[in-house]
């Protein structure tokens, strides 16, 4: 294979990403893991930050994408890696996000990648994270993030095909906008964004395909920003 592209889960070099969707929507898989580019991006982040949990550490990853489990269950000792989804085929835990049955402040490492524009109640959600997350651990967050400065909502929204129209996806229920941040805030988190386009990923946005294109005919402007979130300390 060639060597023009790169895919730093399963670091095989790749003469080409795949197509996944429509060519228009311009969004990248690997052909060999099928990571997508927010997963690429969310993992050359934990590189480039040394945020990797230690072995002894707990980690709740929600919806896991299996070239992202593989990696992070090898991190940290048995047992201290869990992966929660509604359906019971998809994870190790059927957790349902908005009502958490664990204990407060158990997970010192949390993973939510474009989870919340499913959820009709990201507050609670939201909440329910807050909860569960130890007092100095990270939760890192991915949603897919709309051209707009505010998120928008309309819960007249119900069919499918408008959902995916006006949201992006059938079973997406608003689109955030850049104040997802403040949502984050709001629900006391501090927030640190990193963005796929800032400058000092020029070199490795197009090789690593980390995002969707500025071309894309998604209603997105991007997929794969991470949030780290920290709990606020009291002042």
């Amino acid at each position: 294979m060639g060597s023009l592209y790169e895919c730093n889960l399963c670091e095989s070099k790749l003469a080409e990403f795949f197509h996944f969707g429509p060519i228009q929507n311009d969004n990248h898989i690997c052909p060999v893991c099928g990571s997508f580019g927010r997963q690429r991006f969310l993992w050359f982040i934990l590189n480039m930050e040394n945020l990797f949990p230690r072995r002894n550490q707990r980690v709740l990853h929600f919806a896991p994408e299996w070239c992202m489990e593989r990696k992070l269950s090898s991190i940290v000792d048995k047992g201290n890696y869990i992966s929660g989804d509604l359906n019971p085929n998809s994870a190790s835990v059927v957790l349902d996000i908005t009502n958490l049955k664990l204990a407060d402040n158990s997970f010192d490492f949390v993973i939510c990648s474009h989870v919340l524009e499913h959820i009709p109640d990201d507050v609670k959600a939201l909440s329910e994270l807050h909860r569960i997350l130890a007092d100095d651990g990270y939760l890192l967050m991915q949603v897919p993030i709309g051209r707009n400065m505010v998120t928008h909502e309309d819960s007249s929204i119900i069919s499918e095909l408008d959902r995916e129209r006006v949201f992006g996806q059938s079973d997406h229920v608003r689109l955030y906008g850049s104040d997802i941040v403040q949502r984050l805030e709001h629900a006391n988190f501090d927030v640190r964004a990193i963005d796929t386009r800032d400058a000092e990923f020029k070199s490795d946005f197009i090789r690593y395909a980390f995002d969707i294109s500025e071309k894309s005919l998604q209603p997105y402007s991007c997929e794969s920003r991470v949030y780290i979130c920290t709990k606020q300390t009291a002042s």
